[in-house]
Formats: structure tokens, C-alpha cells, sequence
């Protein structure tokens, strides 16, 4: 499951099940918080700059790693 921050998600994460194991992508610290009273749950957290008004990194185009050389269509910084 793949969950963006906001009051949304964190409504979603709440009405999860306790026991439901499954894996979910979130960049937000708040749903990540939110997914620790679930303990099945695999969290994989995607990092990136901080926007703090929302708690929340803010939305990227790529998931691709700042500074990955080694990624497919990545440019070279020289």
C-alpha cells in the first residue's frame, strides 16, 4: 500500500486492522508514527527535504535517490 501524508491517510491508517500484515510506502513521519501500533505492518519510509507545514516531504517526481548515479535515466552532474 502506498500512503501520501495528510488527514486522509492518517484516517486510512487508522481504520487498518491491528493484525493486517502487509507492506506500505509512506514519505510522511506522521503516518509513519501512525503505523507503529500495527505491528505486521513492514513500513518502508522514502526520504527527501523536509516541508514542514505539512509534516511531510514535498511531492517529487522521481523515487529515485538524490544523487543516485548508478540509477537508469539518471544524468551525469558534470
Amino acid at each position: 500500500m502506498i500512503l501520501d501524508g495528510g488527514t486522509t491517510a492518517s484516517a486510512v491508517v487508522h481504520a487498518l486492522p491491528k493484525d493486517l500484515a502487509c507492506t506500505v510506502i509512506t514519505h510522511s513521519p506522521t503516518i509513519t508514527a501512525a503505523l507503529l501500533d500495527h505491528p505486521k505492518v513492514e513500513v518502508s519510509v522514502r526520504g527527501g527535504r523536509l516541508f514542514e507545514r505539512a509534516s511531510s516531504p514535498p511531492p517529487r517526481r522521481s523515487l529515485r535517490p538524490p544523487g543516485c548515479a548508478s540509477c537508469p535515466g539518471r544524468r551525469s552532474a558534470t
